[in-house]
């Protein structure tokens, strides 16, 4: 079990935690795939983060690049309240994201 499957199952129980968000994040920049989907989650829905559409879709694109089902699934949610031009910078940020994942990779 990766260390986001564990961090998602604090999602059930801890509805609005920063905290989590913040270990979400250190471990989606790992590459931990389950914390990628549990980030576009969390900003989906405004979970210890501020809700935010274009953060999410990033997240998720992210996730459904590792082979994420679900995140598909959600990303297809979010983006039917978003404009082409969100859609846009969700997916440059989601690139930039990638590109910093893959460099600590080849760091390590």
């Amino acid at each position: 079990m990766s260390r986001g499957t564990e961090l998602l199952r604090h999602l059930i129980l801890l509805r609005h935690d920063p905290d989590l968000a913040v270990a979400l994040r250190e471990e989606a920049m790992k590459g931990d795939r389950d914390a990628q989907f549990g980030l576009g989650l969390i900003y989906a829905e405004g979970r210890g983060v501020e809700q935010d559409a274009v953060e999410s879709y990033a997240w998720l694109s992210v996730a459904v690049l590792g082979g994420d089902a679900d995140a598909d699934l959600l990303r297809d949610v979010v983006c039917q309240e978003m404009s082409g031009e969100e859609v846009q910078a969700a997916l440059a940020r989601a690139a930039d994201y990638i590109n910093r994942i893959e460099v600590a990779h080849t760091r390590h």
